[in-house]
């Protein structure tokens, strides 16, 4: 049987998504994708998918969206993602460039008119500074003033920083293509302060019952970094030699992708959960490093942010956090 998705759990990057994936898969009646971020509709827009998420080889770039045999090989791996679904009543999956990406979001509306949105939103500011940092760490920024300076001058934004925390532009599109009840708000602050309130009103909108649900206890998708760096050079250094790949790129990468297809049942979820809990207690720790930056760019940066999503409460018809309000 092909099946599309009909649930998106579309963004933003850097906002507890992957907790709430798992959090979603708690329930009987929702399917997620393991591979929680397939890129599939965003997979060739260069407006948010650029070198720094792609592999130059990859033979994603043979495939043009352009072409229909093309175009129905790559459905036909995407749909291969959702094959052990059963009868579940929502089949989901959670790329977070969905969001920036209105490529993503007009072939979602082509392909999955009745799907459900769900938008996971942090603070501005924070999610930028949590942005700034897991690109550091990948050694994908370098000089952070350099990159704003950048930013400051072009407007380029290679990497999504600032302009992926732009959410009133995202919303105001997502909002123009999907009617509002098809479409759930919540916010990655609400989540982490009390996270079984917010599954239960995602619940309520997915119109399934929650009462016998398990408790989700909170935010866990934490930012690590290697305990033993030279241990870690190693363990790379060996995948790469034994063409070993742990999981694939964020993007298709058709072989890596056809793969992870392939093989994803070989382990039931427990198995894997348990290893990675084993693998990331042993070589990995919470990361300690901050991110700082000069108070004149900081400055600059907040101003960006608050012009950018200047009156997003009333768009969304809510109340904000009280962590988004900066004095």
């Amino acid at each position: 049987m092909s099946v599309l998705p009909n649930l998106f759990l579309v963004g933003a990057q850097k906002s507890a998504t992957t907790s709430l994936a798992s959090c979603l898969e708690l329930h009987s009646e929702v399917f997620f994708s393991s591979l929680k971020e397939p890129m599939f509709f965003c997979y060739d827009d260069s407006t948010v998918l650029r070198d720094a998420y792609t592999d130059s080889s990859s033979s994603a770039i043979r495939y043009k969206w352009s072409l229909e045999s093309d175009r129905k090989e790559l459905l036909r791996m995407y749909q291969g993602l959702f094959k052990y679904s059963s009868d579940e009543k929502y089949c989901g999956e959670g790329s977070t460039l969905y969001l920036p990406s209105r490529t993503a979001l007009d072939r979602i509306k082509s392909y999955c008119p009745e799907a459900k949105i769900i938008v996971m939103l942090r603070e501005p500011f924070s999610r930028t500074l949590s942005a700034l940092r897991h690109f550091s760490q990948r050694r994908l920024i370098v000089n952070i003033e350099d990159y704003f300076d950048n930013f400051f001058a072009s407007e380029k934004d290679p990497l999504g920083v600032l302009s992926h925390s732009f959410y009133r532009a995202q919303l105001e599109y997502l909002f123009s293509l999907f009617d509002r009840s098809k479409v759930c708000i919540v916010f990655f602050e609400d989540f982490k302060r009390d996270g079984k309130k917010v599954q239960s009103e995602i619940f309520r909108f997915l119109g399934l019952d929650y009462d016998n649900i398990p408790t989700f206890d909170g935010v866990k998708n934490i930012s690590l970094e290697p305990r033993f760096s030279a241990v870690d050079k190693c363990l790379v250094n060996f995948c790469k030699v034994m063409n070993i790949r742990i999981s694939p790129k964020q993007s298709i990468e058709v072989e890596a992708y056809q793969r992870w297809v392939d093989k994803e049942n070989e382990l039931s979820p427990p198995l894997k959960q348990r290893f990675r809990r084993v693998y990331e207690s042993i070589l990995m720790r919470p990361v300690t490093s901050r991110v700082e930056l000069q108070e004149e760019t900081r400055s600059k940066v907040v101003n960006i942010l608050e012009k950018k999503n200047l009156e997003l409460a009333s768009i969304l018809g809510v109340k904000l956090p009280k962590e988004w309000m900066r004095s």
